[in-house]
């Protein structure tokens, strides 16, 4: 077992996985976990799997994530969490996956999310955040993430958004994904029409944008 460096255990009954689980697997790269019954992830879960780089635990009917519950995976590149029931996640959540380039997120309850919460993720690259209940975001979210291509917040009730790149620098092309009625702040609408070397993208906008 201590070789193992796939671990699928998808359709299943399994509703919780003791702290440790994991900590005789020191190659472990790839862990899947869909179409169980997990309610929760805890901090600890995760823990001794340091060379993990894909983890997986969608479609479950996860409401909570404890603080701390991703600490110590600073391999990982890949978590996806889409569908389930996800209302919040905790301040720091991905402080210590700093090498994490994809976020699956979609297909949950989230109805906002941390300030800073994407800060220590120099390599993201991808987020995906549609089909939730946010109505608003922090500003300046994304202003650290340099590698960034792609944000899905299509689906999401929001009515107006904020400048999520801040002015300190950007990435070199972001594709946004964003709901066809919303009005968009005049700092983003001033970046897509190329005035900033056109780096940054809208999709799914009923029409263009009118910019001053």
């Amino acid at each position: 077992m201590d070789s193992l460096e796939m671990l699928v255990l998808t359709y299943n009954e399994i509703s919780s996985l003791p702290e440790g689980l994991f900590t005789n697997l020191p190659k472990l790269r790839e862990l899947y976990f869909h179409d169980n019954k997990m309610t929760q992830i805890t901090a600890g879960m995760f823990s001794g799997l340091g060379t993990l780089e894909e983890l997986h635990v969608p479609t479950n009917i996860i409401t909570i994530i404890e603080p701390g519950s991703f600490d110590g995976l600073t391999s990982c590149t890949k978590i996806n969490l889409w569908s389930n029931y996800i209302s919040a996640v905790p301040s720091g959540l991905f402080d210590q996956t700093i090498n994490l380039e994809e976020i699956l997120l979609d297909h949950n309850d989230l109805t906002n999310l941390p300030e800073g919460l994407f800060d220590q993720l120099e390599n993201l690259k991808e987020v995906n955040l549609n089909d939730n209940k946010m109505e608003s975001l922090p500003p300046h979210l994304f202003q650290r993430n340099l590698k960034l291509s792609l944000v899905n917040l299509e689906q999401n009730p929001f009515t107006t958004l904020p400048d999520l790149f801040g002015a300190e620098g950007h990435p070199k092309r972001v594709h946004l994904f964003l709901n066809h009625d919303l009005i968009v702040d005049e700092r983003l609408c001033w970046m897509m029409e190329g005035k900033n070397e056109g780096w940054l993208f809208l999709h799914g906008l009923s029409e263009e944008p009118e910019c001053d």
